[in-house]
Order: C-alpha cells, then structure tokens, then sequence
C-alpha cells in the first residue's frame, strides 16, 4: 500500500491521542486499536468485556486496507488488539483506540 494523507494523518492523531493520555511515558501494552464498520456497536462490544472505556477515540480511514494498515502498524507497537484483519469487511473503514489497561491516575 503506497501511504495516503490519510494514513499519515490518522497515525499522528492517534499517536498524539495515546501520547496525551500516557502518564510520563506512551506505554502501547495499555492501548488497544481495533477496526470497525460500527464504531457504537464495537465500543459497547468492549465494553462488556473491559468495562468503561477510557480515551475512546475513532477515526474514519475511506478504506479497509486503510484501517487495516494503521491497525497493524501499533499492532507492532505492542498494543493489545491481536494482528489482521480476522472480522473486517470492506466496510471496516473506521479505526478506533481506546486505554484498555488504565493506571491509578486514568
């Protein structure tokens, strides 16, 4: 995939997103990054299992392979979410992060 605007955007948004909220230093383990055609429906999904949701953010990406790329890049950041596109469809075009291991101070 040639990198877009969109890319590159959306890496510095949610990079400056986790950074803000990261305590002295950006811990990825502590952040999960997921690919969705439904941002509401995937957020109350996590919920369920990792109840309130701090930092929840999304992005529109325009595209699967899009989503796909970013979700991978912090994939090998380290973030918790595990690599691919298992469930994506070509309507996957939304990438969402959120704190899923908050600390004390979250």
């Amino acid at each position: 995939m040639a990198v877009s605007k969109t890319y590159r955007s959306i890496l510095a948004k949610i990079n400056k997103h986790v950074k803000d909220n990261s305590l002295i230093y950006t811990d990825h383990n502590r952040w999960y990054i997921g690919v969705t055609c439904d941002v509401e429906r995937r957020k109350h999904e996590h919920e369920k299992k990792f109840g309130d949701l701090k930092y929840f953010k999304s992005f529109y990406a325009y595209n699967k392979e899009i989503a796909c790329s970013i979700e991978t890049y912090f994939t090998n950041k380290g973030t918790l979410n595990k690599i691919g596109s298992r469930g994506a469809t070509d309507e996957s075009k939304f990438v969402y992060v959120f704190k899923a291991r908050p600390t004390a101070l979250d």
